[in-house]
């Protein structure tokens, strides 16, 4: 194998360390944007690769991954059915509890916020995430009363949350939707 795109490492600037590396081993970097799946595959099909590993999230969320198979490149990524997983906290949360993986924790989704205080009084410390993966930058641990966070802030765009307790729902019997608001 000679030649690896790797998409996502470049995200329209360059990086010195990938430059370097291009350098030294006759590469090429492509500036442009990694989540935009016809850029890349414009990329591709100029650079043609032996393989193109796509990550992080962003690029297989927006289905770069898909685009290039489709075209027919050898790809390592999810596919962007499969990214939902990852951009998904609810649907994550769902299938922790429908096939009953360790490490699942006892979680709700919520609109409203008399509800998630509800929900959040019985666990003590709970962590309170965008629904979808806001690449590291959306949690908010709280280990005490909710009411001490702003929460005009937290739901000002009325974007459905996911509450999650930090203790370890174990093997339990919870059931995940008696706490779910259906949301």
């Amino acid at each position: 194998m000679d030649k690896v795109l790797v998409v996502g490492a470049v995200a329209g600037h360059m990086n010195p360390g990938l430059a370097e590396i291009a350098r030294r081993t006759g590469g090429r970097i492509f500036l442009g944007p990694p989540a935009d799946p016809a850029a890349v595959v414009r990329a591709a099909e100029e650079f043609p690769p032996d393989l193109v590993v796509v990550g992080p999230e962003e690029p297989l969320f927006a289905g770069v991954a898909d685009a290039l198979r489709e075209r027919g490149f050898r790809t390592v990524g999810a596919s962007r059915r499969l990214a939902v997983v990852e951009m998904r906290k609810d649907f994550a949360r769902s299938l922790q509890w429908k096939y009953g993986v360790p490490g699942r924790l006892i979680y709700g989704v919520f609109k409203d916020v008399e509800e998630a205080y509800g929900f959040s009084k019985a666990l003590g410390a709970v962590a309170i995430k965008p629904i979808r993966q806001a690449g590291g930058k959306g949690v908010r641990v709280v280990y005490g009363e909710l009411q001490c966070l702003d929460f005009d802030e937290v739901y000002r765009k009325g974007a459905e949350e996911v509450l999650s307790g930090w203790r370890d729902a174990g093997s339990g019997s919870h059931d995940p939707r008696q706490a779910h608001n259906g949301g």
